[in-house]
């Protein structure tokens, strides 16, 4: 396949969906918060989107919910499996598609999104995907978005998108090589949850329910925290971990590619606790020793942006997938320990009721911040060495599962990252 074969001509994205196919999400004052419910047709919004990261073609979590009857008033911005979704207000360059087999039937766009419904007789809807989640067309859609106050990309806008067009047997292949890619990915990621839920569940049996091996035989007594195992302890964090602030830098030293030292911060945390490995940044300043930090290592945010403080004093451990030196940056700081394993840290800090006292603590109105002196005066059962030790035997193995195929994304990430923009120009044969 020649780079400019004749039949890869340009089309208008506004020329490549059906008959109405294209539609902005309703009026802000339609879809009011005073309309969510707890279940019923999810609300799109943009963390179920991506700026083209790989392995989330479409993040089918984490919903808003309509009731039935105000989602067919809605009908009319309804998203469907194949549907692309793009941001019309906030992250410009943000997609996704619904997946085939999708966890809902139907979803309605917040007022933050578009719909597109690609016309399948000429058009593969995974192809225009991969087309409009690629760095350039990323790039092109935040350069022509309005950037007056919330940027912004309005429907007309967003229908002049230029794609390229193959025939649909070439549309297809491409769409089916870096599918190939993104399915290997989002199942090491479904992988890598079921190994953290199955060790978070072993620390709720043994350590909150208390029904740790050996524990019919152990006497009860009583505490600050109520009944605990003989031998065990009530404690302070700060009696078993040191907390180190991470490194305050200039936006000038930062960088987006990978030239620089990553640098983990806020961006790097899922909601209630977790690492994110597409939020690392890359900085190139100086740094020291007590910024440093290592694979398997305890973090924790110090600071929040979201309206809900999911984020602010929840925890993560640096997962092992960078060669040579991590830093962390100044809303986050590191956890040292001497006679207690991170894994029981960080299922301790990732319960609900730790992640609310520290979101009440925190203090700021649209920016919360926390005190470290919160994290360490906070008090829980500390068991004897040995059950600690039993339980790291059981986690240890399951996150170096976890950082195997973590590296394997990376690395799957790289050459489909490599290949996309490749194929979309016709310079390989396929």
């Amino acid at each position: 396949m020649k780079k400019n074969n004749p039949s890869w001509q340009k089309v208008r994205l506004g020329d490549a969906v059906v008959k109405k196919g294209s539609v902005s999400g309703p009026f802000g004052s339609n879809i009011h918060s005073r309309f969510f419910t707890s279940k019923g047709v999810p609300v799109i919004r943009g963390n179920n989107l991506s700026l083209g990261v790989p392995g989330k073609r479409y993040i089918d979590d984490d919903y808003l919910f309509l009731d039935e009857k105000k989602a067919d008033e809605l009908s009319n911005s309804e998203a469907l499996p194949d549907d692309i979704v793009l941001t019309a207000r906030g992250t410009i360059g943000q997609s996704g598609i619904i997946p085939k087999k999708s966890r809902y039937p139907r979803y309605i766009l917040s007022a933050n999104q578009l719909r597109f419904r690609i016309d399948r007789n000429k058009y593969d809807p995974t192809f225009v995907y991969y087309w409009l989640s690629s760095k350039p067309m990323i790039k092109m859609m935040q350069n022509i978005s309005s950037n007056v106050g919330v940027p912004n990309m309005n429907l007309a806008t967003a229908r002049e998108l230029i794609l390229i067009n193959p025939s649909l047997e070439i549309q297809s292949r491409i769409a089916t090589i870096l599918s190939a890619f993104d399915d290997k990915i989002e199942l090491n990621n479904k992988i890598n949850s079921t190994l953290e839920k199955m060790a978070q569940a072993i620390f709720k049996e043994w350590f909150v329910k208390l029904r740790f091996p050996g524990h019919e035989k152990v006497e009860f007594v009583d505490s600050e925290l109520g009944k605990i195992p003989k031998g065990w302890e009530v404690s302070q964090l700060k009696d078993v971990v040191k907390l180190n602030k991470g490194l305050s830098y200039k936006s000038s030293e930062i960088k987006d590619n990978s030239m620089g030292v990553p640098m983990v911060n806020l961006k790097c945390f899922l909601r209630g606790g977790g690492f994110k490995s597409d939020g690392i940044k890359y900085y190139t300043g100086e740094y020291k020793k007590q910024h440093i930090v290592k694979p398997g290592q305890l973090i924790i945010a110090m600071t929040d942006l979201t309206p809900t403080r999911e984020v602010v004093g929840r925890p993560a451990l640096i997962p092992d997938i960078v060669n040579g030196d991590i830093i962390i940056s100044l809303d986050v700081i590191s956890v040292e320990v001497e006679s207690i394993y991170y894994e029981y840290l960080y299922f301790l800090m990732k319960r609900p009721e730790f992640g609310e006292l520290m979101a009440n603590s925190a203090s700021g109105t649209t920016v919360a911040h926390l005190q470290k002196s919160s994290i360490e005066n906070y008090q829980f059962i500390l068991p004897t060495g040995g059950v600690i030790r039993k339980f790291h035997e059981l986690a240890s193995p399951m996150f170096t599962k976890k950082n195997m195929l973590s590296r394997e994304n990376k690395n799957l990430s790289k050459l489909r990252d490599l290949l996309l923009p490749k194929l979309m120009k016709g310079e390989v044969t396929i």
